[in-house]
């Protein structure tokens, strides 16, 4: 059976071996793995001009993504709007959304001036390739995705490394990679984007449209501006101009007055914002909290950033009301986007890890961040 191709609806037995479906008392295997939608390597882009080579590798793909766990949804050949071209395999599970291109190149691989070089070429076209399919599945899906490119035979530098925001695997790892992060993705939100996916395959939208089976963005329709009325065309501007001139000094006037009573009025009628601030240092010079109010009666801003010195970044996750929130992966000095609105005396946890090179996370801690009990 060793030399019968394994399609995606083969799977493999407790004895080790690969078999058809229901060709086996066995069937269905008893500890699941992911859920498996269309056939890899019989995308529209493959039926037409994909060589063998090609069809291979996906198959080869297939089966290595096979050995994810059943909360992950694998889904092949997804088209990408009009055009012949489409994506090879989509991941969805509780570690995000993965967007990976099967690459069956033979050969070592090497690494220099930020890339990896197959002999004389570089892998740049396919890398640049993998990102715009990860931008068309993004804006599809409506979250974050995450570009890979898999490499079935040849050998890489290392098992897993980034080339710009792109993974680039060797097989063998891809599985494991895509598993070992951090969970970002909630059932709920994983049923969301399999069910926009159950939309893409019927209608896949037009590249760039953002949405899925609506028609492409239209350029709206702009009359022509109408012609100058006859007559002296000098007295017009010197009219327009000079009404132009009034109307802003009217505002400037009216500018005046109202700060005037603000001012004589003082916080009567307009209280001014606390400006209260706490700075918390969590960890080991990872991460900063500051808590201020930006507004009255808007609730406490609570404003991270990151103050980490080491390689790698920072990837932060808080918890408010008891609902998770993914806020990224940020760099050494960057400030994560705040939580607005949050009630005094609210207590706001937050999950930090460090995150290497290659995409994979650290132990992480939790911190817990509270309020203060005056109202904002």
């Amino acid at each position: 059976m060793s030399d019968t191709p394994i399609d995606a609806t083969w799977w493999l037995a407790s004895d080790g071996r690969w078999y058809p479906p229901t060709s086996h008392p066995g069937y269905p295997p008893t500890a699941p793995g992911p859920t498996v939608v269309g056939t890899a390597g019989a995308g529209p882009a493959e039926m037409i001009d994909r060589a063998v080579k090609g069809q291979l590798g996906e198959q080869a793909t297939s089966a290595e993504l096979m050995k994810l766990p059943h909360t992950y949804h694998v889904i092949h050949g997804l088209k990408k709007g009009p055009s012949d071209s489409d994506i090879d395999h989509l991941v969805i599970g509780p570690t995000g959304v993965w967007v990976i291109d099967s690459k069956n190149d033979a050969g070592n691989l090497t690494a220099g001036k930020g890339t990896l070089w197959n002999g004389r070429y570089s892998i740049d076209k396919k890398v640049e390739s993998v990102e715009a399919q990860a931008k068309y599945a993004r804006d599809v899906l409506g979250c974050d995705t995450n570009p890979v490119l898999c490499f079935v035979q040849a050998t890489l530098p290392m098992p897993a490394q980034m080339v710009g925001r792109v993974r680039v695997l060797q097989l063998s790892s891809l599985s494991e990679h895509i598993t070992a992060g951090q969970t970002t993705m909630l059932p709920a939100q994983i049923n969301a984007a399999v069910e926009r996916v159950g939309d893409w395959r019927r209608r896949p939208p037009a590249v760039g449209s953002g949405s899925v089976g609506g028609p492409p963005p239209t350029r709206p329709r702009v009359s022509p501006s109408p012609p100058p009325p006859p007559g002296n065309s000098r007295l017009g501007r010197f009219v327009v101009g000079l009404l132009a001139i009034v109307v802003t000094l009217v505002v400037i006037a009216f500018a005046v007055v109202f700060a005037l009573g603000v001012f004589i009025r003082g916080t009567r009628d307009f209280p001014a914002p606390s400006g209260t601030t706490t700075t918390t240092l969590v960890g080991p010079g990872w991460l900063t909290v500051s808590i201020d109010c930006p507004a009255p009666n808007g609730g406490h801003r609570l404003k991270p950033r990151v103050v980490s010195d080491t390689p790698g970044k920072v990837r932060v996750s808080a918890t408010v009301n008891g609902a998770p929130h993914y806020l990224g992966e940020f760099g050494p000095y960057v400030p994560v986007p705040p939580i607005m609105g949050i009630a005094p005396n609210t207590t706001v946890g937050f999950d930090i890890q460090l995150v290497d090179d290659v995409g994979q996370a650290a132990p992480g801690y939790h911190i817990d961040i509270t309020t203060p009990p005056s109202p904002c």
